[in-house]
């Protein structure tokens, strides 16, 4: 279950807060294995005669599709090679958009550093970990929202990303925790650990220090916020006050930041919905009902499970509700015994498996609909003219057999080359 998790130990914890440390120091003690993309691509890439899954449909359609840039430019049919032109041989595969994680926590353990000691894991802490982004890749995973993390580090992670210093999937993020005094993970996976404690924190406790704490989050440039709302597993935790989640639900407003809440029980959930929050996470133990899901479409809420990480008391209710046009998004949660990508791998089969949603259902969760949330399916999340090329190609019908790392051959993010026929760039 999610708050069972283990926390990083003290050591890594006082190396990851310290967010003055050099990275140009670190490049000289650690300059080898940084995951670096690539310094060009082809000027075009040409998919021929591929199984098109625009994201959208419930069906595959055979078709071209021509990348230049950054960008689609062309699909379908009547779509043609211009020179210098990659030509690929799609015959038989699938080629749809990226897939997206909604719920990372970047810096947590995982089976990518099981096995190390603190002074071991410090080099891939000041790398950026980059067996977890490369496991991402490898998963045709090209976006990922983080929902928890040390906010000056996981900021320093996006720019990394972006300005080209290290390869990874488009990186989004909340920072810090918003929640109560002692509430989920003060005294759950940060129990006794002062340094994450203070630097992966909020404790709020009145609508003023919650104003503050949005606004300082949007002043760092955060992508959205994440909130706790759960008196946890055990039912032994403090609750974040209504008013103090209305203030900060006003606040992100303003900003323009979506609002991430975890949430555990029916209770929980039935105030949520009340409130026009982005997305409800988890929400394991809650029975949802028609009046909640009406609740949930008013507001324009969608739903993260994270299946693959908390066991749900009736998995049926996803179903339920994405047929009545709530979106789902696929979120991993991945810590301890899980690799990063593959977990989310693991989400959407059981988005389709225990979840009861259709093969494009699920993948759609992972792509249009995940971007949907992300407040991004402007850019990406489609096979679209004029979309950014976060693209995957999958061996075989992905629509019949939902992906898997295996069958995943190629992917390219911003038109830039990944992983090709089965092999990372490194």
């Amino acid at each position: 279950m999610a708050q069972n998790a283990g926390c990083l130990r003290p050591l890594l914890i006082a190396v990851i807060v310290l967010t003055s440390f050099s990275i140009a120091a670190g490049y000289l003690l650690f300059a080898t294995d940084l995951y670096e993309p690539p310094e060009s691509t082809e000027k075009a890439i040409f998919f021929e005669n591929a199984w098109l899954w625009d994201g959208v449909s419930d069906t595959l359609v055979l078709g071209n599709l021509l990348v230049e840039g950054d960008e689609i430019v062309c699909l379908g049919e009547g779509c043609v090679p211009r020179s210098e032109t990659l030509k690929v041989d799609a015959k038989g595969k699938t080629l749809m958009p990226g897939m997206m994680d909604l719920h990372v926590y970047f810096y947590a353990p995982s089976l990518e550093n099981k096995g190390m000691n603190a002074i071991k894991q410090l080099p891939d802490y000041i790398k950026q970990r980059p067996a977890v982004r490369k496991n991402f890749v490898k998963s045709g995973i090209t976006a990922i929202r983080c929902v928890g993390d040390i906010t000056d580090n996981i900021l320093q992670l996006r720019r990394q990303i972006r300005a080209a210093e290290f390869a990874g999937p488009r990186t989004y993020v909340s920072g810090a925790f918003l929640t109560a005094p002692d509430g989920h993970p003060v005294k759950t996976w940060f129990a006794g650990n002062e340094a994450a404690i203070q630097n992966a924190t909020y404790q709020l406790d009145d609508p003023v220090a919650a104003g503050a704490a949005v606004e300082e989050l949007a002043a760092k440039g955060v992508n959205g916020v994440k909130v706790v709302y759960t008196t946890g597993e055990e039912d032994n935790l403090p609750l974040l006050k209504l008013n103090v989640l209305e203030e900060i639900l006003k606040k992100a407003e303003q900003s323009g930041l979506w609002v991430s809440v975890y949430t555990m029980n029916t209770q929980e959930l039935s105030d949520l919905v009340e409130h026009p929050v982005t997305s409800i996470e988890h929400a394991s133990f809650a029975d949802v009902d028609s009046i909640m899901i009406k609740q949930m479409l008013a507001n324009d809420i969608a739903i993260v499970p994270t299946m693959v990480k908390t066991a749900h008391r009736n998995p049926s209710q996803i179903k339920a509700m994405a047929d009545a046009g709530v979106l789902i998004g696929t979120g991993s949660g991945t810590q301890g015994e899980m690799y990063f990508g593959e977990s989310l791998l693991d989400e959407i089969q059981l988005l389709h498996t225990a979840g009861g949603l259709s093969q494009a259902q699920a993948l759609r969760a992972a792509t249009l609909d995940a971007a949907r949330i992300m407040r991004i399916d402007d850019i990406v999340g489609q096979l679209k003219v004029n979309y950014k090329a976060d693209l995957v190609l999958v061996e075989g019908n992905a629509l019949d057999s939902l992906p898997t790392q295996e069958r995943i051959l190629s992917v390219l993010i911003n038109g830039k080359i990944m992983k090709w026929n089965g092999k990372l760039y490194e």
